[in-house]
């Protein structure tokens, strides 16, 4: 369907290429509709930041770079908020074990010649 959104393109690691897939291929809808939303959930916060960062523009430069650090999640903070979804969904998963629904306990393996250098603060 045709649609006067912007369009972006992203470049992802190999393994968030394939944990992307496999959620697309769980939940039935595309990659680009699964990365839209999650993108589109923070659009206040992006508002917000771009405001700050905006505001800080006649600030000299270390100044500027201080309340990017400030405004801006860190690597700790993403990784803090990470493990706190992934405890929910582990929480999730063993229901589902519990329950006898193997397949949802078993996590796949991304294919050989598809990982690369990481992903991050996945664990």
């Amino acid at each position: 369907m045709p649609t006067n959104n912007p369009r972006i393109q992203v470049m992802v690691t190999p393994e968030v290429d394939f944990a992307i897939e496999r959620l697309s291929k769980a939940s039935g809808f595309s990659k680009s509709t699964l990365c839209a939303s999650i993108i589109n959930a923070q659009a206040a916060t992006f508002v917000k930041l771009a405001q700050a960062l905006e505001a800080a523009q006649g600030l000299p430069a270390d100044v500027r770079k201080r309340i990017a650090r400030e405004v801006l999640p860190t690597d700790s903070e993403l990784g803090d908020l990470q493990r706190e979804v992934g405890a929910h969904l582990d929480e999730i998963l063993k229901v589902y074990r519990d329950a006898g629904i193997d397949r949802a306990a078993t996590p796949a393996r991304a294919p050989k010649g598809r990982v690369g250098a990481g992903v991050g603060a996945l664990p």
